[in-house]
């Protein structure tokens, strides 16, 4: 299984160029600073790539190996920030931004990688601070695991 860092780097490339709508699409050091200073981007629209962990199936030992489905998450942080204190406005184009995004990374994958497409999990949104939403996304991209022990 690759390192998640290449798949981020990917990510970031591929929404960039699909949705150019989200203008600089950040890494997950950035999204910690704000999460740790509690104050939304200064800009209208921003999104980050995270890696977002493995999930994995029960294990199999019916060829003889361990073999196991895992999924490597990635996440996508999109942060809407509006000019009305309830963020209303926001709310407008928030649906056709969430069907670009999807769009752009479901079916997807990196090129050189020996894994499945990715999958659309889920998205959640939520306000953040005043004026301001959040949305994450989850998308999966299938690998398996195969040890001979």
């Amino acid at each position: 299984m690759a390192a998640p860092a290449p798949l981020v780097d990917a990510t970031v490339t591929r929404l960039m160029a699909e949705v150019p709508e989200l203008g600089t699409v950040r890494r997950a050091a950035e999204f910690g600073a704000l999460q740790r200073s509690n104050v939304a981007p200064q800009t209208p629209v921003a999104a980050f790539v995270l890696p977002g962990g493995l999930d994995a199936a029960a294990p199999s030992r019916a060829s003889g190996a361990h073999d196991q489905d895992v999924a490597r998450l990635v996440s996508v942080v999109l942060f809407l920030r509006g000019g009305d204190p309830a963020g209303d406005r926001l709310l407008d184009g928030l649906e056709a931004l969430m069907g670009r995004i999807v769009e752009a990374l479901a079916g997807w994958a990196p090129p050189g990688e020996m894994r499945d497409p990715f999958a659309f999990r889920r998205a959640r949104t939520q306000p953040w601070v005043p004026g301001s939403f959040i949305t994450e996304f989850t998308f999966a991209s299938r690998d398996r695991l195969r040890v001979f022990t």
